[in-house]
């Protein structure tokens, strides 16, 4: 199945161009450092995925523009301040085929850059409403929450699958979820409550982060833009390290070496394929895009319903 996304993106095309100003609006300061490293993150590229959700959730009612951009764009420079972050943490030189952050202008630029985003982001959720703040500050939380429970894992092969679980909807779907209980609050006569959204974007999130764990095995640096096969080279144990964990005769032997961090890269892929890990993490994404879809059932058949549904298949399919 082939996802066309530039019809996805061209049913909120006017909306994400008014986030991306009231983005650059947000950022501007009298620090010339400051305002360059800024300037430099915003151009990054990016599918805005996140002010995508909260633009098309609105739009299956009537959006409040007025309410839905400042609040979409608080939520994209939470994500830009959280992946400033993530680069520093992972000591990462690369982020969408271009110098991080932090390799351009230093960790101590990068740090206070990140706060900086978290910073104008509240202060535009403030201007929305105490709904936006409530999700801002939720949001961050369980980032930090999953960060730290990340690293505190670090090389830990015990981790069990429902751990890992809980901590890619801190990461990745919880924020996914709050974009789209958003889109449904700044929405008048939306078919769907807040909460049934919520669970379209949790459940949509969990299999993009799946994917996104698939990739740094099956991915290519060209089209992933980051290097490929470092979460577990940095001790991030994912869905498809943890089935192998589970199932393969030589459990025991693979967990040495990855405790050990002493293995043949070639050797721990050729594990997992000889029990089928890739294909057991890509049905679970399956699963759960089956049921963020299965939300949406009971909205009429609108533009935002069609593109929403296409995105929730553009997971599935997307190599990057």
């Amino acid at each position: 199945m082939v996802i066309d996304l530039q019809l996805v993106y061209g049913q909120a095309q006017r909306e994400l161009a008014a986030v991306d100003e009231k983005m650059r609006q947000a950022v501007n300061t009298l620090s010339p450092t400051l305002r360059e490293a800024a300037e430099y993150a915003l151009a990054g590229g990016g599918k805005r995925l996140r002010p995508l959700m909260t633009i098309l959730t609105a739009k299956l009612g009537e959006a409040a523009v007025e309410r839905v951009v400042p609040a979409a764009a608080a939520l994209e420079l939470v994500h830009l301040g959280s992946l400033v972050h993530d680069d520093i943490v992972d000591e990462s030189a690369w982020r969408r085929s271009q110098p991080s952050v932090n390799a351009k202008y230093g960790n101590k630029v990068a740090v206070l850059l990140g706060d900086f985003f978290f910073a104008r982001a509240l202060d535009l959720a403030r201007q929305v409403g105490l709904d936006a703040v409530q999700s801002i500050s939720r949001v961050i939380s369980n980032l930090v929450e999953g960060e730290l429970e990340q690293l505190r894992r670090s090389y830990d092969t015990t981790i069990t699958e429902e751990e890992y679980w809980e901590r890619i909807q801190r990461k990745t779907a919880s924020f996914i979820a709050e974009c789209c209980r958003l889109g449904a609050i700044y929405s008048q006569d939306n078919p769907l409550a807040p909460e049934t959204l919520h669970a379209y974007g949790l459940n949509l999130g969990l299999a993009y982060q799946v994917k996104d764990d698939l990739l740094d095995f099956t991915g290519k640096i060209d089209t992933v833009g980051k290097p490929t096969q470092r979460d577990l080279t940095a001790g991030v144990l994912t869905l498809p390290v943890i089935h192998t964990l589970q199932h393969h005769p030589r459990r025991q032997e693979i967990a040495q070496w990855i405790a050990g961090k002493d293995y043949d890269w070639t050797l721990v892929i050729n594990c997992m394929q000889e029990v089928g890990s890739f294909e057991f993490a890509q049905t679970r994404a399956e699963e759960l895009i089956a049921t963020a879809k299965n939300t949406l059932a009971a909205a009429p058949e609108r533009e935002a319903k069609t593109a929403l549904l296409s995105l929730a298949d553009y997971v599935l399919t997307r190599v990057s």
